[in-house]
C-alpha cells in the first residue's frame, strides 16, 4: 500500500518537473504596464516598444495578466480612436485602481520619432498629428509617458509639423 502511494507521489512530482507548462506559472505583471488594446494584426504591425497587446473586445482578459496595483497606460491607434478611453473606464469599473489612456495613440507616438516595434506600414501611422492636451487623471502626455518608459526619439518625427 506504501509502494503505491510513494510510487504515485513519485509520478507527480515527475510530472509537476517535466510538464511545467501544465499549470500556470506567470504572476501578474506590476509596475507600469503600457498595453495596446488595437486587434493583433494592427499590434504586430507597429506598437509601442514593450507594450502587451489585449484587444478591446478582449479587456476583461487582463485581469490575472496584470496587477489591479499596477500602473497602466492604455492605447489604441490614434487621437480619432476612442478604445483607449473605453478600455480604461472598464479597467476601472473591474477594479483597476491606477489606469490612464495614452490619447495621441500609436499614430503619435510613431509621428514624434518614438521607439516603435513592427513595420508600421500601416497609412493612419503617417496622417498629420493633432495637438493634445497635458495629463490629467485619465490622460498621460506624449512627454510623461516618454518620461515613466526612459526613452527619447530615435528616428526623426513623421508627418505634418
Amino acid at each position: 500500500m506504501i509502494t503505491r502511494h510513494a510510487t504515485a507521489l513519485g509520478c507527480l512530482i515527475a510530472c509537476a518537473l517535466l510538464l511545467p507548462g501544465c499549470w500556470p506559472t506567470d504572476k501578474p505583471k506590476t509596475g507600469l504596464v503600457v498595453v495596446n488594446v488595437l486587434d493583433q494584426p494592427l499590434y504586430n504591425d507597429c506598437h509601442i516598444t514593450g507594450s502587451i497587446n489585449v484587444p478591446f473586445d478582449e479587456i476583461d482578459l487582463i485581469e490575472g495578466k496584470v496587477s489591479k496595483d499596477a500602473e497602466v497606460v492604455v492605447y489604441c491607434s490614434n487621437a480619432m480612436c476612442t478604445a483607449d478611453a473605453a478600455a480604461r473606464d472598464r479597467m476601472r469599473t473591474i477594479g483597476f485602481k491606477n489606469v490612464r489612456s495614452y490619447e495621441p495613440g500609436i499614430a503619435g507616438w510613431y509621428q514624434a520619432g518614438l521607439p516603435v516595434a513592427g513595420p508600421c506600414t500601416e497609412s493612419y501611422l503617417k496622417s498629420s498629428r493633432e495637438k493634445h492636451p497635458e495629463s490629467d487623471d485619465n490622460t498621460i502626455s506624449t512627454t510623461e509617458l516618454m518620461k515613466k518608459l526612459n526613452v527619447k526619439p530615435t528616428r526623426a518625427p513623421v508627418g505634418d509639423q
